[in-house]
């Protein structure tokens, strides 16, 4: 695919901005028989520059795109294994045995548990 800017032709004008560039087709269409077959020709035309200039800006930021994606990458992966390595230390530091252990003894009365409850127990 052919840059945009080959199409640039000096024997024509340029005009300042794009909306005077289409009230300049729009003058030259009204001057026609068929000014509507000329504005057609004329949106195609600038709906093709657009597309290549969508993609040419593509491939001019891809290799940019590419090394902001690595750089975040590379940094979200550091911050992953960091907290993941806080959060094992944190993890092992905790003595949860413990923890339960005393929950148990201060949280949990196994006849208050039981009060009430009736158990059979069958041998075959």
């Amino acid at each position: 695919m052919a840059k945009l800017s080959t199409y640039a032709n000096n024997l024509f004008a340029t005009h300042a901005t794009l909306d005077a560039a289409l009230e300049y087709v729009a003058t030259v269409a009204n001057a026609c028989e068929t000014p509507s077959a000329v504005m057609t020709a004329v949106q195609a035309v600038l709906n093709t520059a657009i597309s290549m200039h969508h993609a040419e800006l593509a491939a001019a930021n891809k290799p940019l795109i590419e090394l902001i994606d690595a750089r975040v990458a590379a940094a979200v992966s550091d911050l992953q294994s960091g907290v993941e390595d806080q959060i094992t230390e944190k993890l092992d530091e905790l003595d949860i045995d413990s923890k339960i252990q005393d929950w148990m003894d201060n949280n949990f009365d196994a006849e208050s548990a039981l009060s009430g409850t009736s158990m059979r127990i069958s041998f075959d």
